[in-house]
């Protein structure tokens, strides 16, 4: 009668698998433990080096080439919504918007698209030209109040008809060059 390869091999299999994720948690935790570049830099999936004081990043797409990551949106009809949602935060895009016919804009919506609780971040109106350099276009959201920043500075803000539900990211598909996509919560 032939036998198998037995439970030793197995164990051992196990066993080596098992030293190879410690390693590799090892090394993340130095990473993380260290003052180096990877310490500040891109760990499980934020880039932590987003963070300030009073945000902490939760979501971020930073275009390359311009070319949204697909597995951070969705296709939608007239754009793409992202994959995630959010109920209160911040929001940062910074682009260079298109001074030809189009309209590019970028919303909150929630996923059954109720216009009455939709937040409009940034929509180019014809007589704005801002295809000359890139601007960051954002708002903070929260159970009080929005405001919209432009380039940092707060150009706005409501305390009325404050959504209190989740909220999509949309982008419109519109020419415009978008740099990056940010969210962030309220640091503790």
């Amino acid at each position: 009668m032939q036998r198998g390869f037995g439970w030793i091999p197995l164990v051992a299999i196990l066993t080596i698998s098992l030293i190879i994720g410690l390693n590799q948690l090892n090394s993340i935790y130095q990473a993380l433990s260290s003052n180096s570049a990877t310490a500040a830099g891109v760990y499980a999936g934020f880039d932590i080096s987003l963070d300030t004081d009073d945000w902490t990043v939760i979501w971020h797409d930073e275009l390359s080439a311009g070319e949204l990551d697909l597995y951070k949106w969705k296709p939608q009809d007239n754009g793409f919504r992202s994959v995630f949602s959010l109920l209160y935060g911040k929001i940062e895009i910074r682009a260079r918007l298109s001074e030809s016919g189009t309209l590019p804009s970028a919303w909150l919506i929630e996923e059954n698209e109720n216009i009455s609780a939709k937040v409009n971040i940034f929509h180019r109106v014809n007589h704005s030209n801002l295809s000359a350099d890139y601007h960051t276009f954002g708002i903070e959201w929260d159970q009080e109040k929005i405001v919209w920043l432009f380039d940092g500075k707060e150009t706005f803000s409501t305390t009325r008809d404050i959504p209190d539900t989740r909220q999509f990211l949309y982008l419109s598909s519109h020419d415009s060059n978008i740099d990056y996509v940010r969210v962030f919560k309220k640091a503790f």
